[in-house]
């Protein structure tokens, strides 16, 4: 069971919202990563309930500009500011955190508790991170570009999605440890590879579950590795990451049935683990540059 801390439901409750979208990892045990959309279009008024102390922090990335919400340590006269769109700010969860509610906001959270990045620093030999330091208006594009791509993957509900979702979070959770937190990437790890015997057993596994249902622990603990070290061996071994290698071979084995003239689209869509018709075409002509009715028609021509 994923501890639970100020990301879902709890900081919904501290933004006096009813619900929220979420998602939370825990690639490293007991050390949850997790990402939170907060929207309000109206001003609530008040101050954020207190967040409770915890060992983590919380970087926050404005989806629209705003000028009257900002986290900030309870206590601190700092003003708040303008902040334009794209822009984000890191909350050490030891320090109190509050924030004025005077306008109406729409921000993310990305969740990282202490214990995900000290087990980032061990995996690389590297010193504990004492604090997370982010200059406050930073426009990161790795965030932005990655942040989009976690959103999207928000948005197309709970089945079939999870070996992406915990992808992008886990790679971006490493992303802010190193560039906010210091933790460098050791010369082994950029060399990592897995053994011929994890890709084989990894790649079973995908395909046995080619809908994407599958957590990256779980790909980890069959190739005997934590989550975070085997996305990183997994990438090295075959220059893609999990999610990545399989939908090529999702778009691989819908080649093979679309050249068979008796299957429908819809059919088709649900062998290769595709949730429906609409999401495999979008795919499809994304991979290979057409629709797969026109490929099929180029095919049998």
């Amino acid at each position: 069971m994923i501890p639970g801390g100020a990301f879902g439901t709890k900081m919904a409750g501290h933004f006096h919202l009813a619900d929220v979208p979420s998602f939370v990892t825990e690639a490293v045990p007991e050390s949850p990563i997790a990402i939170t959309r907060l929207v309000s279009r109206t001003a609530p008024g008040h101050q954020t309930t207190i967040i409770p102390q915890e060992r983590a922090f919380v970087f926050e990335w404005q989806l629209g500009p705003h000028s009257g919400h900002e986290l900030r340590s309870r206590g601190s006269t700092r003003p708040t500011s303008y902040a334009r769109q794209g822009t984000l700010n890191v909350v050490n969860l030891e320090c109190d955190p509050v924030a004025d509610l005077d306008t109406p906001f729409d921000c993310v959270h990305f969740y990282l508790s202490r214990k995900a990045i000290d087990a980032f620093a061990h995996q690389q030999n590297a010193s504990r991170v004492q604090t997370m330091k982010c200059p406050r208006g930073t426009v990161d594009e790795t965030v932005n570009c990655m942040g989009n791509m976690l959103l999207n993957a928000l948005g197309t509900g709970a089945s079939g999605c999870k070996i992406l979702r915990e992808s992008l979070l886990v790679a971006l959770a490493w992303h802010l440890s190193r560039a906010y937190g210091g933790v460098a990437l050791s010369h082994d790890s950029v060399r990592g590879r897995l053994a011929p015997w994890q890709v084989r057993r990894a790649t079973e596994l995908l395909m046995a579950n080619i809908d994407g249902d599958i957590s990256l622990a779980e790909l980890a603990a069959e190739c005997q590795l934590s989550a975070s070290h085997f996305a990183r061996a997994f990438k090295g071994s075959t220059g893609k990451s999990p999610h990545r290698w399989l939908i090529e071979q999702r778009v691989g084995r819908s080649k093979v049935l679309l050249s068979k003239r008796e299957l429908a689209l819809a059919d088709i869509a649900l062998e290769c683990g595709f949730s429906e018709q609409a999401t495999f075409s979008r795919t499809f002509k994304r991979e290979v540059g057409t629709s797969p009715g026109a490929w099929r028609r180029l095919y049998q021509a």
